[in-house]
């Protein structure tokens, strides 16, 4: 389903294994490379979210002007963020991009001979015949454990088999390690970007906030629910690219407030009105005194 995908990391990682000698070091290259392609659309989602900040002004006005209507409330919300050019979605944008390609990676674990052809030029069929014990199974988990046996990919990472699926029955508790590492990851890159996000001080009703806040737990949970049934390889690399994310949020954040804050003097001069004082008389006892002797009267 994800060949399209599946493919192309197939032959970056294949690569990579040739210089590296090493799977883990792979998948982190690979994290990064990733995370370089889809930086435009970090870039995007940091100003939308600088831009969310900048319009609190006006979206407290709306809150409070229709704090009793709901249904209002809402559709001028989602009429400033037009006319402003936000998205309450540019957050979530990233992290649902990224699902197609953690697919189509997972494919190309759980298919090393496949999709890392040229280091298996005899195919799935002829590796099998040397380890029937291992080809007799009809798990998925079967052709990385053929291609473990040939050990011409070393699977083991910081002491960690990277081709392993967490399990409640598994004694080793260092499968959990990085399932458990990369939910938390995810977890704490969520609340961090929602807190720096504008949206966060907002009316508890505007959807932006609540599509911040749902997105904060939901993936975490969908992180978890991956890496129990996926092998480890797939955790470590949700985990890298989730560090990634969250320092690339970080460092945009802080470039576009202060190119915020060095516009915002300016623009607050430009909208000041210009108001026109009424002189006081400038010597009242002159007046005083030609009051006094009926001078200054027509």
């Amino acid at each position: 389903m994800f060949d399209f995908i599946a493919i192309p990391l197939g032959y970056i990682m294949e690569f990579l294994y040739n210089f590296t000698h090493n799977y883990g070091l792979v998948l982190i290259l690979l994290t990064l490379f990733v995370r370089i392609c889809l930086l435009p659309l970090g870039i995007k989602q940091q100003k939308s979210m600088a831009a969310t900040q900048r319009i609190q002004p006006k979206l407290q006005a709306i809150q409070q002007k229709y704090k009793n209507d709901r249904e209002k409330l809402n559709e001028e919300t989602m009429k400033l963020y037009q006319e402003e050019g936000v998205s309450p979605m540019a957050g979530c944008l990233p992290l649902l991009i990224q699902l197609p390609i953690l697919f189509g990676l997972i494919q190309v674990i759980y298919h090393p001979i496949k999709y890392m052809a040229t280091r298996f030029p005899e195919g799935v069929a002829a590796i099998a015949e040397k380890f029937p014990e291992i080809a007799g199974g009809n798990s998925a988990y079967s052709e990385i454990a053929l291609a473990n046996a040939t050990g011409r990919i070393n699977f083991n990472f910081l002491g960690l088999d990277l081709t392993k699926i967490p399990s409640l029955d598994r004694a080793n508790v260092l499968v959990w390690i990085l399932p458990v590492l990369a939910t938390v990851a995810t977890y704490y890159s969520g609340k961090i970007s929602q807190n720096m996000s504008a949206s966060n001080t907002t009316n508890a009703e505007n959807p932006a906030t609540n599509s911040m806040k749902m997105m904060t737990w939901l993936m975490p949970l969908m992180t978890i629910f991956f890496a129990y049934n996926m092998p480890n390889g797939a955790a470590l690399y949700w985990l890298v690219s989730t560090a990634l994310s969250l320092v690339q949020t970080i460092v945009l954040m802080k470039f576009f407030r202060e190119k915020q804050a060095e516009t915002a003097p300016a623009a607050i001069i430009d909208e000041q009105p210009i108001k026109v004082k009424k002189e006081k008389n400038p010597n009242p006892y002159k007046n005083k005194k030609n009051k006094k002797w009926g001078l200054g009267k027509k």
